[in-house]
């Protein structure tokens, strides 16, 4: 369950809120909904990692367990902005709009954790992007489990991944991206 919409949540809501989530399992490749629905629910994501495709396809970035998403065309009533796929076996817990609305009735804080929620989305979006690095750093012989790692990585990134080959005077460069030794 998403800790940051339910903060300052008792544990008595927390289980009134969990009797009102159905959960729902969703294969990898599985569309849990699509860009141009409507929407009446929105989806805490359990278990597994959610790629946001926008209309046309193209990768927005991942959600991850404890995320929420569909809110915003839960609170707009607008048809739902963004395609979400499940990238690995995945199980997300949908919350109705009539649920969440009698919810928030007599929480309010769900909708002021929500709004800060969105608030830090936007910032994140509209904030100077900073670096991210992470390093695989293998022996000279290698290691057996490097395409898997790779290929994991590359599922989990929003952006390209670039591997850098010491052995490989071309890697970290256009031709030697996604060169593996």
């Amino acid at each position: 369950m998403s800790e940051e919409l339910f903060n300052g949540l008792d544990p008595a809501t927390r289980a009134d809120l969990r009797a009102q989530l159905r959960t729902r399992s969703v294969p990898a490749g599985g569309v849990v909904c699509s860009a141009g629905d409507g929407s009446d629910s929105l989806y805490l994501i359990e278990r597994g990692l959610l790629n946001v495709l926008d209309s046309g396809g193209a990768l927005l970035g991942p959600q991850h367990p404890g995320d929420v998403v569909g809110e915003v065309a839960l609170l707009t009533g607008e048809p739902r902005s963004a395609t979400l796929v499940a990238r690995v076996p995945s199980e997300v817990s949908e919350l109705p709009r009539d649920a969440f609305f009698a919810l928030t009735a007599r929480h309010p804080v769900l909708l002021a954790n929500l709004a800060a929620i969105l608030g830090r989305r936007l910032v994140a979006r509209t904030a100077t992007p900073r670096g991210e690095v992470t390093a695989l750093l293998t022996g000279p012989g290698g290691w057996a489990g490097t395409a898997t790692a790779l290929a994991t990585a590359e599922a989990a990134s929003a952006t390209p991944v670039t591997v850098v080959d010491a052995a490989d005077p071309r890697s970290g460069t256009a031709a030697g991206r996604r060169c593996l030794t």
